[in-house]
């Protein structure tokens, strides 16, 4: 049995660096992953549909146990990751990928596995674009059009799953945005203007909901696909303004730091400049934020005014050098 063996495996890789890059050089990565293609195959045999899967399946608890054994042996190693990413890790788990969702605990642990992967490693995040769903076809050397980033975005639109798989969902959305190709398929995808019709229908959505939500679209704000797909997402801008403006207290910081994101990007400068109320937002947070608001609203500011006039003449007309002068004098940290 898989499991008799992967146990104490997993509890090993878990606690032993040394332990780990043995198992690397001795080939036990490439035969994990080799393993958990071949309970594809033979989940393919049994059952193309999970509606016939049967209870406690040995082939189920089989993939279970290869996926968490996997996940230890990813931790904190980065050889690991890099030898996974060339082996195909991403495209074998998206092969299972339809078992996994059969059961919520264990969509959960095949999220866990992609996102210890995928942390603080782009080559990894980069190969989640690389897959897909068919048998006997490896993964891709180009993106695909059904790849497992596709997979996420799917997965979050269905707002009846579980909170747990959703965090875990846009904590992986996260880590993809370390990769290009994964951005541009966020940005294409209409992820954002889903979330901005239900922060729109759902007037007050769970402040864990929220505040995931905002930290997902932070990371992505970092990078100019999220920059220039952001304005352009119905009134996601607004919304962020007001989120900012009156939002929760938690919700807020979160906010503003967005929107000093899309600020950094030039053209959305007269996006800025034609709404008011992100004007005005920033001379409030000069006037009244915590110390974290006001840096990211004197960051704002200068990034609006640089070398245009235009909006050097609207920020000094509604006061704001007088309340950034104001912030810098008040504040117990350097602005």
């Amino acid at each position: 049995r898989a499991d008799t063996t992967a146990d104490p495996l997993t509890a090993l890789l878990a606690h032993s660096p040394p332990a780990t890059q043995t198992a690397l050089q001795c080939g036990l990565l490439d035969s994990v992953i080799s393993a958990l293609r071949q309970v594809h195959l033979s989940l393919l045999v049994q059952t193309s549909s999970t509606d016939k899967l049967k209870k406690n399946n040995p082939l189920v608890s089989e993939m279970v146990s290869y996926l968490t054994l996997l996940t230890s042996f990813l931790y904190g190693s980065d050889s690991v990751k890099s030898a996974a990413a060339q082996l195909g890790l991403a495209d074998t788990v998206h092969k299972v990928w339809l078992w996994c969702q059969a059961d919520p605990l264990h969509l959960t642990m095949a999220l866990d596995l992609l996102i210890t992967f995928t942390a603080n490693c782009p080559d990894a995040a980069q190969t989640l674009v690389l897959t897909s769903t068919l048998s006997g076809v490896g993964q891709r050397k180009v993106p695909t059009s059904h790849s497992l980033v596709h997979a996420l975005v799917s997965l979050l639109t269905r707002e009846r799953q579980p909170l747990t798989v959703r965090a875990r969902a846009l904590t992986l959305l996260s880590h993809c945005c370390q990769a290009h190709e994964c951005r541009v398929v966020i940005a294409k995808s209409g992820l954002l203007a889903r979330w901005s019709d239900q922060w729109v229908d759902r007037r007050q959505p769970l402040e864990e909901t929220e505040l995931m939500w905002l930290r997902f679209i932070l990371t992505f704000t970092f990078f100019i696909e999220g920059q220039t797909s952001l304005p352009k997402t119905g009134e996601l801008f607004a919304q962020l303004v007001q989120c900012a403006e009156s939002g929760r207290t938690s919700s807020r910081p979160l906010a503003v730091a967005i929107i000093r994101n899309l600020a950094a990007l030039p053209a959305n400068r007269p996006r800025f400049l034609s709404t008011k109320s992100a004007l005005t937002l920033v001379g409030e947070k000069l006037l009244s934020g915590s110390s974290e608001e006001k840096r990211d609203a004197a960051l704002i500011a200068w990034a609006l005014a640089a070398n245009h006039q235009k909006a050097k003449v609207a920020l000094r007309g509604l006061g704001l050098v007088n309340r950034l002068q104001l912030a810098l004098a008040t504040s117990h940290d350097q602005i």
